[in-house]
């Protein structure tokens, strides 16, 4: 049950904020390359040449041919799957240019793919929905929960502005625990197969996920290598392709993957790995432990692992979920908005000239004025010792974090398990200001855009 009642304008306003997102703000390469690498893929596969992918587009990142670097970092590096999602909605493009030969071929590349990335994030959305209708949440508190990861700051601002493709593994984590939640397993292990093969974050999940309810080794081998079949058809094919083995290694040496990983972080998966394997569950509480499980995993993610900003996004669909089903959700959505403004602010810092305001220097403004990057970026404006500041900021996220996690423990220690049929008493001026103010935010990105 929900006590709110969204209005028309709240309708309006996420929707201009989310598509104003997805125009008008760019990573300065990441879509911009990898949008034209699925478009590649096109022109390779119907020459003949797909399986070769990899080689091809290293040879041609060698040569300048994405954005004029000569890099070997400008090739392709993700899965194929994740190119193929992106190169259908470009067929029609490259059909089209075959006839016309449009001069501004990439910057319709590029809008085509940012729209397909905002698509996905509905999709997203809708899987979400989908989440919270086997958990038996009434219809005016799925609306709210669903509204809530629309407008979602994180998600935006990761996804749809930076113009990133995490949206398409999240999707699939999502049908995934629907489909254990109702009990089909086979799906279940189906839908995290094509989610760790797109991005290898649902992993994390998936191993306890599946100890928590299969204690037998012959089951849980069954369902790992279900899990892990997606990744194998999409990736030995490119097995003997030498531009596939190079770029994979230039890229966990680049990023440096391994650095990456906290002892702390191993240990806590583990720890919650080996809780899972020893805990029973039944009908009635499982839902109780997929959550916190979740919710458990990807805050050890957030808190220990160096992470990339995108990485993030996986959290919030169960950070929505805590909140709309605590007893304290009027409070629960400060310590969200707390959470999720952190980061947004955490990201002009931390991510200097990559993740922040500087993004509105590759959207649809800079394809009319070519002004190009801003001269300054929100950093410059606020703090010349970032390193304090980023500290301060992590603080209160790790904060935000520990709260409700810690909020979920308590309603379990309290209730024995986490009830479903809560009544959201949620403010609407609260619902209302967390759009307002993140597109008072973007509304000034655009405004540094033009200070020069």
């Amino acid at each position: 049950m929900s006590s709110i009642k969204l209005k028309w304008y709240d309708y309006v306003l996420a929707f201009v904020s989310y598509f104003f997102a997805a125009l008008f703000f760019n990573h300065y390469y990441d879509m911009i390359i990898t949008s034209q690498h699925a478009y590649d893929l096109i022109y390779l596969t119907i020459n003949g040449k797909g399986l070769s992918f990899y080689s091809i587009v290293s040879e041609w990142a060698l040569t300048g041919k994405y954005m004029g670097w000569w890099s070997f970092r400008m090739a392709a590096f993700y899965n194929i799957l994740d190119y193929i999602i992106l190169a259908v909605p470009l067929v029609p493009v490259y059909i089209a240019d075959h006839f016309f030969r449009f001069e501004r071929i990439n910057d319709i590349i590029l809008i085509v793919s940012d729209l397909t990335v905002a698509f996905a994030g509905i999709l997203m959305v809708k899987s979400f929905a989908f989440l919270c209708k086997q958990i038996h949440l009434g219809k005016e508190t799925i609306s709210i929960a669903k509204y809530l990861l629309f407008t979602s700051p994180v998600c935006i601002f990761v996804l749809v502005e930076m113009g990133q493709i995490d949206a398409f593994y999240i999707i699939f984590i999502l049908l995934g625990i629907a489909m254990y939640l109702k009990g089909k397993d086979y799906l279940f292990a189906l839908f995290f197969s094509v989610a760790i093969a797109l991005k290898p974050f649902g992993l994390l999940v998936f191993v306890p996920l599946l100890l928590l309810r299969h204690k037998k080794i012959i089951d849980i081998l069954k369902y790992s290598i279900i899990a892990s079949a997606t990744w194998v058809i999409t990736t030995v094919p490119f097995a003997f392709d030498p531009g596939y083995r190079a770029i994979k290694k230039e890229i966990s040496d680049f990023y440096g993957f391994g650095g990456l990983i906290s002892i702390y972080f191993v240990i806590i998966i583990c720890l919650i790995t080996a809780f899972c394997y020893l805990k029973k569950v039944d009908e009635h509480n499982q839902f109780t432990y997929v959550l916190l499980v979740c919710l458990g995993v990807y805050t050890d993610l957030v808190v220990f692992l160096e992470w990339h900003a995108q990485w993030v996004a996986v959290l919030i669909p169960f950070v929505i979920l805590a909140v709309c089903l605590s007893s304290k959700s009027s409070i629960m959505i400060l310590v969200d908005m707390l959470l999720e403004f952190g980061m947004v602010v955490f990201f002009q810092w931390r991510c200097k000239w990559d993740v922040d305001s500087s993004m509105a220097g590759s959207g649809i403004l800079d394809m009319i004025y070519h002004y190009g990057r801003p001269v300054k970026v929100i950093a410059d404006y606020v703090s010349t010792d970032s390193d304090v500041v980023k500290t301060i900021v992590f603080g209160f996220i790790v904060a935000a974090l520990l709260v409700l996690l810690g909020d979920a423990l308590f309603e379990v220690k309290r209730e024995g398990i986490i009830k479903t049929d809560r009544n959201i008493e949620i403010p609407h001026w609260i619902l209302l200001t967390r759009v307002v103010l993140f597109m008072i935010i973007n509304i000034g990105f655009v405004a540094l855009y033009f200070i020069r």
